[in-house]
């Protein structure tokens, strides 16, 4: 995976993580192409680095 397609799902997963409720839908369907393994693998990599960080309501 490269930097910048890592870099994609960053900003994907933080637009998610601070959008408006329902605001979701509309993100996802902006961001079809972000929507594969790698996006899981990531947030997957995310949601442990916030665990660890006590961010549990944001994992």
């Amino acid at each position: 995976m490269n930097e910048q397609l890592t870099q994609a799902y960053l900003n994907l997963i933080n637009q998610l993580l601070t959008c408006n409720e329902g605001d979701e839908p509309q993100i996802l369907q902006k961001n079809q192409r972000l929507l594969d393994r790698g996006l899981i693998e990531i947030m997957i990599a995310v949601a442990q680095q916030y665990r660890e960080a006590g961010r549990e309501n944001e994992a």
